[in-house]
């Protein structure tokens, strides 16, 4: 019984790991590799760094790290506008949204829409509950947003 998705028991690597994104088809456990492909800088960043051997074995759990990661750029470029190299990460990490989106594999489709856009709805709904808080001039415990 493998012990991780794609993995076969033989000590050779797992089907994560030696797959790379076909342009004909594309599955759940091709997304990875496809983030990495297409989005320079996702695979030596901070967030990605972070994630433990098991845990990159896992397609959705490195979806959710790459929302981390296209956060991390959008959050800036609100803040001032983005260098020419951090401008293409960006737009490449948009990209890579819309190719997975675009083979439509509802696995892959799904994990977009739980691990990706419902994670930046939850950090934005979260950032918009403190602002709201700090701004308040009721006390913090009577300040709640729960939408």
């Amino acid at each position: 019984m493998p012990r991780y998705p794609g993995e076969d028991g033989s000590g050779e690597k797992s089907r994560l790991e030696s797959r790379q994104p076909d342009e004909r088809r594309l599955d759940y456990f091709d997304s990875p590799a496809l983030l990495l492909a297409e989005v320079e800088g996702f695979e030596d960043s901070l967030e990605y760094n972070r994630l433990n051997e098991t845990e990159l074995t896992l397609p959705g759990v490195i979806a959710a790290t790459f929302t981390m990661f296209l956060l991390r750029f959008q959050n800036a470029a609100l803040e001032a506008p983005l260098e020419e190299r951090d401008e293409k990460c960006l737009d490449d990490a948009y990209r890579a949204i819309e190719t997975l989106l675009a083979r439509g594999d509802q696995a892959v489709c799904t994990m977009v829409e739980d691990e990706i856009f419902w994670c930046i709805r939850a950090r934005r709904s979260t950032t918009r509950s403190r602002r709201s808080c700090a701004t308040s001039s009721r006390p913090r415990s009577m300040k709640l947003d729960l939408r």
